[in-house]
This record gives C-alpha cells, structure tokens and sequence, in this order.
C-alpha cells in the first residue's frame, strides 16, 4: 500500500508542478492542447512542443501513471490482510474501469479473501 501511495502522490504531484501547466501553455498558445492544425501550424505546433520538452514530460506523466497502476493490481492480486483492504479491493475494482472485476487473477484473489475473511457459517 505505501509504494501505491507514493507512486498516486507523485504521479499527482509531477501532473500539478509540470504537465497542467505544460497543457495551460499550451492551450495559451495555440486553444488546444492537442495537436493543432496542418501545414505551418502544425509545423509551429510541433515546434513549441519540442522547445518546451512536451514530449519527455508526458512520457514521464505516464510512467508515473504505470507506476500507480502496476501497484494497484498488485495490491488487487495479494492476499487482503482484513475486512478494511477487502473492501478497498473491491471500492478500487469498481471504480476504474481499467481494472475488471473480470479479470480473473483479481476476481479469483477477491474471492480467496471473501472465504478467508468472512465467519464460518456466514
């Protein structure tokens, strides 16, 4: 739990202080932060981006973003230690729909907890 928190913290903190203000400047420059227009526009566009390091710093925003994503299904995929991690598994399983309660490494390991965790008889 420590390592996906930090990697949700930095991953937040490194959005706040580089790519929000990257896309700001952007969208500044040219109303947009995609990729703007054809021919000299998105020559210009192309431009700004590579003066000011677009590329490396949504590279870097998505291995942050890996980071926190890999964490969080290995948390899913572990043993829950108690009820409270159970029911982060599931709140975290329902919430993004990148990760499928139908995956079945993850559906599997929720219910291994659910039998593990629950009183006999209930």
């Amino acid at each position: 739990m420590q390592q996906f928190t930090a990697a949700k913290i930095a991953g937040a903190e490194y959005d706040r202080s580089h790519v929000f203000p990257l896309y700001e400047a952007m969208k500044a420059e040219f109303g947009s932060f995609a990729l703007s227009g054809e021919g000299p526009m998105r020559e210009r566009c192309l431009a700004w981006r590579s003066a000011h390091n677009f590329g490396a710093i949504t590279d870097q925003a998505e291995a942050y973003a890996d980071a926190e994503y890999d964490a969080r299904v290995e948390l899913l995929r572990m043993p829950a230690p108690d009820l409270a991690a159970l029911r982060w598994k599931l709140d975290e399983t329902f919430a993004d729909d990148e990760i499928a309660l139908w995956c079945d490494d993850i559906a599997d390991a929720i219910r291994e907890d659910i039998l593990r965790l629950m009183p006999k008889g209930a």
